[in-house]
């Protein structure tokens, strides 16, 4: 297949480029100019070679660009987007979102269906359930899927669920096959945000107050994901829509942290501390959010994609942190 992946040069797209060129397809990898080294660099790379084209577009609105660079193309994976950072719900914050993740994809999907585009893989998020699972009276955790009712809180998972609602209607009307993936935080050599905050964290030795925390957190492999995907465009089934929700490994914080310092090679300094003073902490800081991304819990099921797909979750925990760790410590990820 013909497949063109939007934010080719980022942390899910680069593993993904990979892993479509040994599945044997074409791929159109779509970077911003500033990303081009990177991307080069991939392509060099690349196996087979000659099936890599990057390509780089910076404007977001260029209909011409995107039209051109669809012709041909029978699948599309879109992962550019902008990602969620802790942001305020602001109205500039808002308005960003709104062009990047909404505007952009209602535009990306018109100029797929007009070149003749037959299935789009939309890389949305858990957040639009929301940020945390609630306790259900067995005393067990909510395990968000599919049929969980969207509730995002802040502008992030707003604007990942509006694009949801706009391809869905979109493709629906133009017979195109969508698949939507859901996924938690996403891990894996080079990865970003709180996980690298907390790699440096281990790293430097500090102690981290986080041992009384008991909770369940959900979380997914970049290569897990992107298995996923890449079996998700094997299927060709026009005008089918299908939502899944998926997860590789199922930890609480604390050992998380540790499974995080065996990688690198250093203790875990977990100390003990109430959960509620480390709320507390967190509002006289204005650090909530993190506290609540630390302290809570969030799980999701995999069960639809292993019964639709034969996806199975990766199983060997420890060789993964191990990975993640030396990559950390080399520099190279």
């Amino acid at each position: 297949m013909q497949v063109l992946i939007t934010g080719a040069s980022g942390f899910i797209g680069r593993d993904l480029c990979t892993r479509l060129l040994k599945d044997g397809h074409s791929v159109t990898a779509v970077v911003r100019t500033t990303a081009l080294p990177r991307a080069t660099r991939l392509a060099a790379a690349a196996t087979p070679a000659g099936g890599l084209r990057v390509l780089p577009i910076d404007t977001l609105d260029d209909r011409h660009a995107w039209t051109t660079a669809l012709r041909g193309i029978r699948g599309v994976v879109h992962l550019a987007g902008r990602a969620h950072q802790g942001e305020a719900s602001d109205a500039a914050t808002r308005a960003d979102f709104q062009r990047i993740n909404v505007d952009f994809t209602d535009l990306l999907l018109d100029c797929a269906a007009s070149a003749g585009v037959a299935h789009i893989v939309f890389m949305s998020s858990s957040k639009v359930f929301g940020e945390s699972s609630a306790l259900r009276p067995d005393g067990q955790w909510q395990r968000f899927d599919a049929h969980a009712k969207a509730q995002p809180e802040g502008p992030y998972g707003g604007s990942k669920h509006a694009a949801e609602c706009l391809l869905q209607a979109g493709c629906a009307r133009r017979s195109m096959q969508l698949t939507i993936f859901r996924p938690p935080l996403v891990y894996g050599p080079g990865v970003g945000g709180n996980l690298r905050a907390l790699q440096r964290a281990i790293q430097r030795g500090l102690p981290l107050p986080l041992a009384s925390i008991n909770n369940r957190r959900s979380l997914v492999h970049r290569s897990s994901l992107n298995d996923a995907i890449a079996r998700a465009l094997q299927q060709v089934q026009p005008d089918r829509q299908r939502i899944y929700t998926l997860a590789d490994l199922e930890t609480s914080t604390p050992d998380l942290i540790r499974m995080m310092a065996d990688g690198l090679m250093r203790p875990a300094r977990l100390l003990p501390c109430p959960v509620d003073l480390l709320r507390l902490v967190g509002r006289i800081t204005g650090r909530s959010p993190a506290v609540a991304r630390l302290s809570e819990s969030f799980v999701v099921d995999s069960s639809a994609l292993a019964e639709d797909l034969q996806w199975q979750p990766r199983s060997d925990h420890s060789a993964d942190w191990r990975a993640i760790g030396h990559a950390f410590l080399r520099g190279t990820d």
